[in-house]
Parts: C-alpha cells; structure tokens; sequence
C-alpha cells in the first residue's frame, strides 16, 4: 500500500477556544492523502462558524445531537474511508506538520500490525506544565493497569469492521475497553517511537469529578476481558514490580 489513505476524526461540543488549532494541525499535514471528519454535537457557542472557515479542506462536517463522545467517534467510523483511523478531539492537535508522513513511513517499513500507536505531550492546563506520555509495549499487564494514548494511535478500519465500534454503554473508557477487546481478539499492536501529539487534560476522561466513574468503567472491561485467573496474575505482577521497583 504505497499511499494509504488516513482518516482523522476530530469530534468536538462547545470547543470554540481551541478547534481551530486542531483543525489547522490537521490541514497543514504534509502527507496529502487525508480526509477529515469533523462531529460536532451540535454546539452552542462558535465552534461551528470556526470548523465553517476551513469547510473547503475538511471532507465532511456533521452537526447534529449526540448521546456521548464515543456515539459522536461511532459516527465517524462509520464515515470514514480511509485505511487507518485517528481521532484527534477538539483539546488536541498534532505537533507538527510531518507527523502523518512520519507514521506512513514507518508503517510502510512494517504494515502487517493492526493497531499503531506513538507517545503524546500531556500538558496539564491547571498548573501551565507538561510531560512527555512515553507509550510502553502493550501487554496484558499494561492494559490491566493502564492504557493507551489516543490522540497519537491509528487504527486500520478493518478492526472496528471486524470488531465494531466503541461500545457506548462506556462514556468515559470505551477507548480502553476497545484495546482490550483488540488485545483479547490477537489484534497486533506495534509501537512507534514518535512524538505525535499534544493532549490537554480537563477533559472528561481526565477530570478528577469523574475519577469514580473511570474506575467503575475500567473495572468492568477489565472483568469483561479477563478471566479471574488472569486477573489475579495480572494484581500479581503489578504488585511485584511496585514492590520491587522493577
């Protein structure tokens, strides 16, 4: 596949202060072949009159209630047409003007995995600084204990074909639920080592009212996806390597 095609989906409610270095991030990519999807939950604010400024290099923009962010990223799925997917929502943007072209290089190099995913800048807004999110090797005991980072992964569409989509009944980790039902399924994952994108917390997967449903969530694809042996190995594991700071 020498040109594949990416389809980046930008999903995004009341987001007037920071869409537009979202969408520009996007159009500005080296790498032409592109399409760009825009959901808006029908927002109340300027958010619309924005994305509308760039309507020309955006393929499709959808505005319309929805029940949820990942009901608005299933719209998008089902949308798009491109070989490999990307979600980069409204508080996110791409670091630089190469990082598609960078990912379709590399995946060239080795393009029989499933899943791709990079690291991201993690910026917390509340106190003006910044980490480096460096994404491990994905395993069991990762995704038992952790998850990936979205805005930097991209999805070939033949897993959401084979598997479908996010499922809703999650309204804050059905991204996690997602990789550990590709895990489960022996999708292949493969790391690649770029700084992709920059990810703002206070969104509702990172504010701290919603810590208790977050866990809830992930507690639950957790017992969905493993057995209770495999629970019970993972606990081990990730209590061995605290203990002895492996």
């Amino acid at each position: 596949m020498d040109t594949p095609k990416i389809s980046i989906i930008t999903v995004c409610f009341n987001a007037e202060h920071t869409i537009e270095e979202t969408i520009r991030s996007v159009i500005d990519q080296s790498y032409t072949h592109i399409e760009y999807l825009i959901i808006d939950g029908q927002s109340q604010d300027n958010t619309l009159s924005i994305i509308n400024k760039f309507s020309s290099r955006i393929s499709k923009i959808i505005s319309e209630p929805d029940t949820g962010i990942y009901n608005a990223m299933n719209k998008g799925i089902n949308l798009a047409t491109g070989n490999y997917l990307l979600f980069l929502n409204a508080d996110d943007h791409l670091l630089s003007h190469t990082v598609i072209e960078n990912y379709i290089n590399r995946i060239k190099q080795n393009d029989d995995n499933d899943i791709y995913y990079g690291d991201v800048l993690v910026y917390d807004q509340t106190i003006g600084r910044g980490k480096v999110w460096e994404a491990k090797k994905v395993s069991g005991k990762v995704l038992y204990n952790s998850t990936l980072p979205h805005p930097s992964t991209l999805y070939s569409k033949s897993v959401f074909e084979e598997l479908g989509g996010y499922d809703e009944s999650y309204k804050i980790s059905a991204d996690h639920e997602f990789f550990l039902r590709a895990f489960i399924k022996g999708k292949k994952f493969k790391y690649i080592n770029i700084l992709a994108a920059f990810f703002a917390t206070g969104g509702i997967s990172t504010s701290g009212k919603y810590n208790a449903q977050q866990k809830e969530e992930r507690q639950r694809a957790i017992d969905t996806h493993f057995s209770k042996f495999d629970k019970f190995f993972l606990r081990f594991r990730v209590r061995f390597k605290k203990l002895f700071n492996i």
